[in-house]
């Protein structure tokens, strides 16, 4: 009986940008940085602020509610003892909870507390009034590019997610 042979891997062929489609791809990601940047930066400002570490951990256990220690150590690449150190700040501020995983008791799911959803609430609102009187202050022209290239960027998004192998 002959053994199976082993698969090779396809090879992924990466296309090398021009120097004109580098600029945009640098430009497009120094833009969308900067602009989550500042208006994250307003938007907490007269919030009690938190470490950046904390907030993106409050962020992550919005997003993935029940999220474990070790995934979200994972998704920030950090270890699990340096998620857990900022779990135990944020439960003393009481803005985060573990709660047993149900079909693992050793197991702690992480979840915002009523104080870290209103926390979560007011920033999403404050973000949303931010960049509403931004977008009205723009010219027609400028709003409806903005709203034109939104398809594009969830495309790019989902081709990019599809690589992202730290995705819970």
């Amino acid at each position: 009986m002959r053994r199976p042979t082993p698969r090779r891997a396809a090879r992924v062929k990466t296309a090398k940008p021009d120097a004109d489609m580098e600029s945009v791809i640098v430009d497009f990601q120094d833009t969308v940085i900067a602009l989550r940047r500042v208006t994250r930066r307003v938007a907490l400002s007269g919030i009690p602020e938190l470490p950046s570490s904390e907030t993106e951990l409050m962020v992550l256990v919005d997003e993935f509610r029940g999220i474990s220690v070790s995934q979200a150590a994972r998704i920030m690449q950090v270890s699990p003892n340096t998620v857990s150190t900022l779990i135990r700040s944020l439960v003393g501020r009481g803005l985060i909870e573990r709660r047993s995983n149900p079909s693992d008791k050793r197991l702690a799911l992480l979840h915002l507390t009523a104080a870290g959803n209103e926390r979560m609430r007011n920033v999403r609102s404050r973000r949303a009034e931010l960049m509403a009187n931004a977008m009205l202050s723009l010219d027609k022209g400028d709003r409806k590019a903005i709203a034109d290239v939104i398809p594009a960027m969830r495309n790019l998004l989902g081709k990019l997610k599809k690589k992202d192998t730290l995705d819970p």
